[in-house]
C-alpha cells in the first residue's frame, strides 16, 4: 500500500488529469487540494482541460447527429445521455434561460453537470461553437472559483 501512494505522489499530475477528464473538475480539485498540489498551476490546468473538451465534445454530438460516426456503442451512449437529460427538470429548466442557463450549467460542480453536459445543452440550443465556448469558459471559471473557494474554506477547518 506505501508503494501505491509514493507512486500517486510522484505522479499526481497524471492523476489529476485521468481524474478531471473522468469524473471532472470537482475530482481533481479535491485531488489537489487533498495533496497540497499549487493551486496557482492545478486551477488553470483544470481549466485548460475543461475548455478543450468542447471542442472534442461538439464534434462527437455533431458526428452522431449527422450520422457520420457509426459506433453503435458511442451512439447508443450519447443518445441516451441527451434522452437522460431532457428528462430531468434541472436541464429544462435551464434550457429555457438560453446563454446563461448554459453558464450556469457549466458552473455546477455535480456529476452530469459541467463542460460535458452543458456543451449538449448548448449544442441541442442551436448555437454556434464559437459562440458556445465563450459562455462555457465562463461558466467554467465561475464553478472552478467556486470549488476552490470550497475547498480551501473545507480544507482551513482541519488544519
Amino acid at each position: 500500500m506505501h508503494e501505491f501512494l509514493h507512486s500517486l505522489n510522484q505522479h499526481h499530475w497524471w492523476v489529476f488529469t485521468g481524474l478531471h477528464l473522468t469524473l471532472g473538475r470537482t475530482a481533481s480539485i479535491t485531488y489537489a487540494v487533498a495533496l497540497g498540489m499549487n493551486l496557482w498551476i492545478a486551477a488553470p490546468v483544470a481549466f485548460a482541460w475543461d475548455c478543450a473538451q468542447v471542442p472534442l465534445w461538439w464534434w462527437l454530438y455533431s458526428a452522431v447527429a449527422r450520422n457520420t460516426m457509426r459506433i453503435p456503442g458511442v451512439d447508443r451512449w450519447i443518445d441516451e445521455r441527451e434522452a437522460r437529460a431532457e428528462h430531468r427538470r434541472l436541464w429544462r429548466r435551464l434550457g429555457t434561460l438560453g446563454d446563461v442557463g448554459v453558464v450556469l450549467l457549466a458552473a455546477l460542480p455535480f456529476w452530469g453537470c459541467g463542460m460535458w453536459t452543458s456543451t449538449l445543452l448548448a449544442w441541442t440550443m442551436g448555437m454556434r461553437l464559437t459562440r458556445a465556448i465563450w459562455f462555457l469558459a465562463v461558466g467554467g471559471l465561475i464553478g472552478l472559483g467556486a470549488l476552490v473557494a470550497l475547498e480551501l474554506g473545507i480544507k482551513s477547518l482541519f488544519v
